[in-house]
């Protein structure tokens, strides 16, 4: 908690630590964890394994670009 001008604000971070999920071995349940990411577009990640690239969940159509830039922070196809 902030103390400003003897009015309190607290002070809550809105950036969480997430962990990276990878598309080619995140279970149904993890990809679901992700912003956008329901039944269908899980799904259809896990029957479009293998990916070498994250970009290719766009270019195979599997989810499309909007939901993409939501996630694309979060997913990865290689161990880091």
């Amino acid at each position: 908690m902030l103390s400003v001008s003897g009015a309190c604000v607290w002070s809550i971070s809105t950036m969480e630590h997430r962990s990276m999920i990878n598309i080619n071995s995140g279970t149904f349940n993890q990809l679901k964890t992700l912003v956008g990411i329901g039944d269908t577009y899980a799904k259809r990640i896990v029957e479009g394994r293998p990916y070498q690239w994250t970009v290719e969940l766009v270019t195979k159509l599997v989810i499309p670009q909007m939901t993409y830039d939501m996630i694309k922070d979060r997913i990865a196809t290689k161990p880091h």
